[in-house]
């Protein structure tokens, strides 16, 4: 994947990062309370991921030898789960699904964000590239994490 390839698809994450921060206000919109403040937190976090790749892009832009492929990821792979997650933004604001599913829907994104590795799809040295993309891969983890101590503690509904 050359540097030409590289940015295209930090750029396509970074479209996908700013639909998942979007699905993210539209449950937010959609609930009440305590699960309104955290779907806002998870909105505001993945708006901080946007501008964290908008450094990476910057960092591969202004020095692109000191870049290499990784693990490949396709564009193709990056626009159909953006396209995706977008569809879902439409079905959550039509109520076609229900808040009782936002948090499954969630965890299943954060889990393909995490298979993303984005620390994986560049080889470099550059400081400032490993730590976000560390940061990023951190934070998602993190997401992951309260998404499931927020679905066991969900009561169950009725039979």
């Amino acid at each position: 994947m050359a540097q030409e390839q590289l940015l295209l698809v930090f750029n396509a994450l970074k479209e996908l990062e700013g639909a998942v921060s979007a699905l993210y206000g539209c449950f937010s919109e959609k609930t009440y309370g305590e699960d309104k403040v955290f779907w806002e937190v998870l909105q505001k976090a993945e708006l901080i991921h946007i501008k964290h790749l908008g450094s990476i892009i910057e960092a591969i832009t202004n020095n692109p030898d000191a870049f290499i492929t990784g693990r490949p990821l396709t564009l193709k792979a990056v626009l159909l789960v953006t396209g995706s997650v977008k569809e879902k933004i439409s079905g959550a604001r039509s109520g076609e699904i229900l808040p009782v599913k936002f948090l499954l829907l969630a965890t299943d994104i954060e889990n393909s964000l995490l298979e993303n590795k984005y620390h994986e799809i560049a080889k470099t040295t550059d400081s400032k590239f490993n730590a976000l993309t560390a940061i990023i891969m951190t934070d998602t983890k993190a997401h992951l994490e309260m998404l499931k101590k927020k679905v066991l503690s969900q009561k169950p509904g009725p039979p």
